[in-house]
């Protein structure tokens, strides 16, 4: 399951959307989030226009006006929707695959003002309290969770104490990133405000997970790939290897199963 994470800043222009495919050309994501769509409306057209394969499903949270919007598309032949929660700084899916078991994606894209930013951490909260299965949450919090995270740009100690309180309480895991430190930047301003954030049992199914900042061009947002390398998604299947048949003596009780 990778999962392709980014603020795109417009994904209403042709160029922001040709930059999007060639990332999944490039990488082929189970599972794309993107933020700060500045869309109202997306339809299954815009889609099948970021150059996924397949049959794709998705969900999205409209903008206002210019402003926000976020964009949730999974790979239907690996993923079934089971819920959806919309709220207005987060998305939330529930994904099932075949008969294993469950787990939730939420996508977010933070806000921007200060007496809002509490706001992001009651929707996950709620979403939390209802649906109690392993959990990703991944894309633009606009916020840092240390002070180390942000250079040359303002900061409000009591947001960034929110934001580590948040993750301490529901003992989320924050995903170690290779490729950048800091995921966005404008001028001399830096500050990590992308990332994944995981629960203990997701990380149980992909224990090697990490994550990359990629290189950008059209954002002041980098794109992060979150990579699980190994996964188990459930039971392994039975292989039976002819070579057993070497073996005059054995019985039925002695096969094994190969992972």
């Amino acid at each position: 399951m990778k999962i392709l994470s980014w603020n795109v800043n417009g994904l209403n222009h042709q160029e922001k959307r040709i930059h999007v495919k060639e990332l999944v050309r490039q990488f082929k994501p189970d599972l794309i989030c993107l933020q700060e769509t500045k869309m109202e409306v997306i339809n299954r057209r815009i889609v099948q226009g970021l150059g996924v394969q397949g049959v794709w499903d998705f969900s999205f949270v409209g903008s206002s006006g210019a402003s926000g919007g976020i964009l949730v598309t999974w790979n239907e032949n690996v993923w079934r929707l089971q819920d959806v929660w919309r709220g207005r700084f987060s998305l939330s899916v529930v994904l099932k695959k075949e008969d294993h078991l469950m787990w939730m994606f939420s996508g977010v894209y933070g806000p921007v003002l200060r007496e809002e930013k509490n706001l992001l951490w009651e929707e996950l909260e709620k979403v939390r309290d209802f649906w109690s299965i392993p959990w990703c949450i991944g894309g633009d919090f606009n916020e840092v969770k240390e002070v180390g995270e942000r250079m040359g740009c303002a900061r409000s100690n009591s947001h960034i104490k929110a934001f580590a309180e948040f993750i301490a309480k529901f003992e989320l895991i924050d995903i170690s990133m290779s490729g950048a430190y800091f995921t966005w930047a404008r001028g001399s301003s830096k500050s990590r405000l992308d990332r994944f954030l995981v629960s203990s049992e997701w990380l149980g199914m992909a224990p090697e997970s990490f994550s990359r900042a990629l290189v950008h061009s059209v954002s002041d947002h980098c794109p992060l790939l979150l990579d699980p390398r190994l996964e188990s998604w459930g039971p392994p299947p039975f292989r039976f290897e002819m070579a057993w048949f070497q073996f005059p003596k054995m019985e039925i009780g002695e096969l094994v199963v190969l992972m």
